[in-house]
């Protein structure tokens, strides 16, 4: 008679685990019922650009007394924190004329040399060959600090008339005001700029003594 072989009681068998149990075992051996996301790194922020200086004219108006006629504008620089003031620097430039009652040009200092207050086109206005405004010989910059940056002033015309205008005399005179970086302006010029300004404002001086009464007009160029 063939034997079978006998089974354990069933309080020798193992004891199964619950549902619940298993479900706790599968979860820490398999590391979570869903892999888990791993949190994201924010990207990083690009560095802000550094501010730039920035340009600005004040006193950009006439003072008439009589015939005489001055214009005392104000260039204005303002350089942020962290930036330094010598990197900066003017550039002026000119186009038009200065005329006497006869038609006559009168004259002017450009780059050293004397020569009549007649620019058809524009070019650099500085008396001596160093582009920069306000040069000398022995040093390019030579502007008024102020708080938090620096400034130039201008007053053209007739000076050597004391700025009286006689019945018929005209100017005629258009400018731009530039800032530049200092290292990318030659230390030379016979009229051009190559560089390009980091900003560039336009003013004029513009005064017309009438032929007969001589009084003094602005006429907008």
């Amino acid at each position: 008679m063939k034997t079978h072989a006998s089974l354990p009681s069933a309080s020798a068998l193992p004891a199964r685990p619950s549902r619940a149990q298993a479900g706790r075992d599968a979860v820490d051996a398999g590391g979570g019922s869903h892999a888990q996301t791993p949190a994201r790194t924010p990207a990083a922020r690009p560095a802000a650009a550094p501010a730039s200086p920035s340009l600005s004219l004040s006193n950009d108006s006439y003072a008439d007394t009589g015939n005489v006629s001055h214009k005392h504008i104000k260039f204005n620089v303002a350089v942020p924190t962290g930036l330094n003031a010598a990197d900066f620097c003017l550039v002026n430039k000119v186009q038009g004329h200065l005329k006497n009652a006869d038609g006559t040009f009168r004259n002017a200092v450009m780059y050293g040399s004397v020569v009549p207050y007649n620019f058809p086109t524009e070019q650099v206005d500085s008396i001596d060959a160093d582009p920069i405004y306000w040069s000398t010989p022995s040093q390019r910059r030579n502007y008024t600090t102020e708080a938090g940056g620096f400034s130039a002033t201008d007053d053209p015309g007739p000076s050597s008339l004391g700025y009286a205008f006689a019945p018929g005399m005209e100017a005629r005179l258009k400018f731009h005001i530039g800032l530049y970086r200092t290292a990318e302006v030659p230390t030379t010029t016979t009229g051009t700029l190559a560089a390009s300004p980091i900003s560039e404002l336009p003013w004029q001086y513009s005064v017309v003594a009438n032929a007969t009464t001589g009084a003094i007009t602005h006429p907008v160029l």
